[in-house]
């Protein structure tokens, strides 16, 4: 066993780390990948344990500076879920030759890829809501760094961390972490299109846009097929409301003040905006400052920001899940129970009461701004 199950966080750098292709992935029954190890392959060298989060003490930076921000060009950040940052830093990385990796919807899964054009890049705006798959980026990213490339990564922080312990003190690799809630497996998500879509061909969904219409869309080409707002749609509220994350999530050792990556992105929850110095035309994120990559990063980008510098404590006081990890769900329990029986998302979500606390939510709606209002109050009570 390389770690206990309920600590895996699915990312694969074990099964990278293997030279002898030993370990091999596994969906177990609450819908989770996890690795295993084939003990006719093994020879016990310990590769696959030493880059394992889950099992070792994780090197976490202080914050150093934050930041309110949001990109000045609207044309530069549309479709991006909040002030643009992830959207900017991939673009202005790529124009100085580097190259970005991070998380896009491709053949009805998201997976996490290098993107090397401003084209490739636009793929990664908008929040996917679910884990992705990082194991192909491995060897695709010491590729690129092996050839002098500079590569930026942008992922959850577990991810960041693995990305992290693989490739060690690279001077050319830099990393970005988002503020994460927690990842439901992508099964679940897959299960849940294919009810909703009823075997109609798709290419793509996505949960938020730059409105925070909290709706979930899904898309073939330009055809809408599907738009349901958190308070229709199951699956955006199990995820609102921390039913379904992996049972790591719940115990997150990244939920904290001190950070994996070089930056920290988010959404600004929390900000006192009767304070701000700037106007900022929409959502606004923030940035934090952790080492002296993340310094030189924001640097890269500041000439394309309105932003300002804020207290660390606001941030901090505003994004839970900088202090601790998200809490289960009431009926978290009776999901995993439905679902390891069924294997059934839909039935799985029928064993709980999130359909009731739907129906309460959809009476209670009287306007966009008091639902956006209500899913921030949500989001910092039960996350």
């Amino acid at each position: 066993m390389i770690c206990f199950p309920n600590e895996c966080t699915g990312c694969f750098a074990c099964r990278q780390a293997c030279h002898q292709d030993a370990v091999r992935i596994v969906t177990d029954a609450q819908g989770r990948k996890l690795p295993m190890i084939d003990e006719d392959k093994c020879i016990h060298c310990g590769a696959c344990k030493a880059v394992c989060p889950g099992r070792n003490k994780s090197s976490l930076h202080e914050i150093r500076a934050c930041y309110a921000a949001r990109g000045r060009n609207e044309e530069e950040i549309r479709d991006s879920s909040s002030g643009g940052m992830a959207a900017l830093l991939s673009q202005s990385m790529v124009r100085e030759g580097g190259v970005v990796c991070g998380a896009v919807v491709r053949d009805r899964r998201v997976i996490h890829v290098c993107a090397s054009t401003l084209e490739e890049t636009a793929a990664f705006k908008g929040s996917k809501y679910v884990q992705s798959d990082i194991s192909e980026s491995y060897e695709e990213i010491r590729g690129m760094l092996k050839n002098g490339r500079r590569v930026l990564f942008i992922g959850t922080p577990c991810q960041v961390d693995a990305m992290n312990r693989f490739f060690g003190r690279n001077a050319g690799f830099y990393t970005a972490d988002i503020i994460c809630h927690g990842v439901p497996p992508m099964e679940y998500l897959t299960k849940h299109l294919a009810d909703i879509t009823g075997g109609h061909s798709f290419d793509g969904f996505r949960f938020r846009g730059s409105t925070d219409d909290f709706t979930l869309k899904v898309f073939d080409g330009s055809e809408i097929l599907y738009a349901k707002h958190e308070t229709e749609d199951p699956y955006f509220h199990a995820f609102l409301t921390s039913m379904t994350y992996r049972e790591n999530c719940y115990n997150c050792k990244y939920t904290c003040s001190r950070r994996a990556g070089d930056l920290t992105l988010g959404d600004f929850w929390g900000l006192d905006h009767s304070t701000l110095k700037n106007t900022y035309d929409g959502n606004i994120s923030v940035v934090l400052v952790n080492t002296e990559k993340g310094q030189e990063l924001f640097e890269m980008i500041r000439p394309l920001l309105v932003c300002e510098e804020r207290e660390t404590a606001e941030a901090v006081a505003g994004n839970p899940q900088l202090r601790r990890p998200s809490m289960k769900h009431k009926d978290r329990t009776a999901f995993i129970s439905a679902y390891m029986k069924s294997g059934d998302f839909r039935t799985a979500v029928a064993a709980t009461g999130l359909e009731q606390e739907m129906k309460r939510l959809q009476f209670g709606r009287t306007g966009k701004g008091k639902v956006y209002v209500r899913i921030k109050k949500m989001w910092q009570k039960l996350v």
